[in-house]
């Protein structure tokens, strides 16, 4: 069961491209620009990866059209 961040990284180098070089952090949630680790730290997240650069994360409005896509689609 992945449970902390060592499991993730066991996981990662069992499974992943080597495309990223891993962070030693892993984040469990978060909310517009902030994040947070399994250990409830928060970070303000400066990254440019994929969407989230200029969505932030879990805006409701993008959550809820994410859901009735899922409930279409899925």
């Amino acid at each position: 069961m992945i449970e902390t961040t060592k499991d993730y990284l066991e996981l990662e180098a069992r499974h992943g491209t080597g495309a990223y070089h891993p962070r030693g952090v892993t984040l469990v949630r978060g909310s517009g620009a902030t994040v947070w680790d399994d250990a409830g730290r928060s970070y303000l997240d400066c990254t440019a990866a994929y969407g989230i650069a200029s969505l932030g994360h879990c805006h409701p409005a993008i959550v809820e059209a994410i859901r009735a896509q899922a409930g279409e689609l899925i």
